[in-house]
């Protein structure tokens, strides 16, 4: 049973030499599979969430809870802005944004190994995909997750 997730993110971006973009578009989407199983198939992509081809978009709205079966259940949907700076400028300052989330819950997980990669994960696993719009800016990820469980 998962009984809370915690995750913290933090993002800064660069903008690539040649690049006139100022801005990037970033999108975080953790979503649960109700019905994942990996001896039966391949940890979902984001198009299989976002019920779609083309991923770059980040702006794709598709209601992921009336998608055919129900599959994924969507528990963080978060859009934002970030704003590139260019390294070893002057007057250009590091641009980082930090996002929290964490919640309390009740959900029956299934695990099918033990080893914490994607083929131990089983019915109800949590996927978190982070996606940006088109530039080729390079961003900064660095996070850190926790989840509680308790064995039933």
């Amino acid at each position: 049973m998962l009984t809370s997730a915690q995750i913290r993110l933090s993002f800064e971006g660069i903008r690539d030499s040649g690049s006139n973009h100022n801005t990037s578009i970033i999108r975080i989407l953790l979503v649960q599979d109700t019905q994942y199983d990996a001896a039966v198939g391949a940890p979902p992509t984001l198009a299989d969430v976002l019920d779609q081809t083309i991923t770059s978009n980040v702006l794709v709205f598709n209601d992921l809870q009336i998608q055919g079966t129900k599959r994924f259940r969507t528990l963080w949907d978060k859009i934002f802005t970030l704003y590139l700076h260019v390294p070893n400028v002057v007057d250009s300052y590091p641009s980082i944004k930090i996002h929290n989330y964490y919640k309390k819950m009740r959900k029956t997980l299934f695990f099918n190994g033990v080893d914490g990669t994607a083929a131990s994960a089983g019915k109800n696993a949590l996927w978190l995909f982070i996606f940006k719009d088109g530039p080729a800016d390079t961003i900064n990820i660095t996070g850190v997750s926790r989840v509680r469980f308790t064995d039933v």
